[in-house]
């Protein structure tokens, strides 16, 4: 198999549209991986924007206690609190600063494999101090012991038959396997997690890649911590006794079954 020949038909054609987020598969649009997964309930991350909004509400309330002794009115207290508290909601904040380091590590780690594989790639903003230690001291150990040769970087798939698209983070072989690679940044606490959208999502690339080469393709999610003390936690998608990857792609489907119902039905009740 020559798999940058396969990804270069692949570009032929899937043309991805960065301003709407969106694919065209031979002209026609097709849902992204990410988008379909967006559908889908997210109890955890409910409760937790629950909890850090609560968190965020008692520190100013406190404040405000302790700072602005007397109120003449509700309407004052309500108004200097809010002041306070800001216009960004506090879980808002938290994604969009964890977004930012993880987007920094991601785009070191894109330039390290496009530097072995010879293909330019220019980091436009220099990424932090935090994001740097990351890099150095959680991936580039992780990539040492795993053995991994990088194979194509950012690519895009998609799937023919059922109709869907995305773009992997990294194909490399780890250990001399095929193996799908998806990064994600995560708390020093959060890296041993493993929750299922990740899952869902390698799945799908996998079934994508596997329809487009021909080949068994492994699968890893890699959680990279947010902190330079942390270690890299690769978790390989295999299955288990709970449940196997035929399921965990079935599930997939049923999520784009489910999305693009709802886009049907919210562009009809648009109009």
């Amino acid at each position: 198999m020559d798999l940058n020949k396969v990804l270069d038909a692949v570009d032929e054609r899937l043309v991805f549209e960065a301003g709407r987020h969106r694919y065209k598969l031979d002209g026609e649009y097709v849902p992204g991986v990410t988008t379909i997964l967006g559908s889908k309930n997210k109890p955890a991350l409910e409760a937790w924007k629950v909890r850090v909004q609560q968190e965020a509400d008692i520190e100013t309330a406190w404040q405000a206690m302790q700072e602005w002794a007397n109120f003449d009115s509700h309407a004052e207290f309500v108004s200097k609190f809010r002041e306070a508290a800001g216009k960004e909601y506090e879980h808002q904040k938290q994604a969009r600063e964890a977004a930012d380091i993880g987007s920094q590590v991601h785009a070191l780690a894109e330039k390290h494999m496009k530097d072995i594989l010879g293909i330019p790639f220019e980091i436009l903003q220099p990424p932090s101090e935090q994001a740097q230690a990351i890099f150095e001291k959680s991936w580039l150990p992780w990539e040492k012991d795993a053995g991994v040769v990088p194979l194509a970087v950012e690519r895009r798939v998609y799937h023919a038959e059922h109709k869907y698209a995305g773009t992997v983070d990294l194909l490399a072989t780890v250990e001399g396997r095929l193996t799908c690679l998806d990064w994600k940044s995560k708390g020093v606490a959060q890296v041993e997690k493993l929750y299922v959208e990740p899952v869902l999502q390698s799945v799908a690339y996998r079934e994508a890649l596997g329809s487009l080469t021909g080949e068994t393709w492994g699968g890893l999610v890699i959680n990279m911590p947010r902190e330079g003390s942390g270690s890299v936690v690769a978790h390989p998608i295999t299955g288990n006794d709970s449940w196997t990857l035929d399921e965990a792609f079935t599930v997939f489907l049923a999520c784009k079954v489910l999305y693009v119902f709802d886009s049907k039905f919210n562009r009809k009740a648009k109009k």
